[in-house]
């Protein structure tokens, strides 16, 4: 949703196009930092559940 409304502002002449750039660029690295994070947890509980699971 972030990102639509950044993506809106790049045809409205009053915003200026590198700091719409800018703006983009920073959400899409959060929701990648977020992902990473969302990722290593899931790997993490399913390695401690595969442990648990060979005990």
């Amino acid at each position: 949703m972030k990102i639509q409304q950044v993506q809106k502002r790049f045809g409205d002449k009053r915003y200026n196009k590198e700091v719409v750039i800018k703006q983009e660029k920073k959400i899409k690295q959060e929701i990648s930092n977020k992902m990473d994070g969302l990722r290593k947890k899931i790997e993490d509980a399913a390695a401690a559940e595969q442990g648990r699971s060979d005990e």
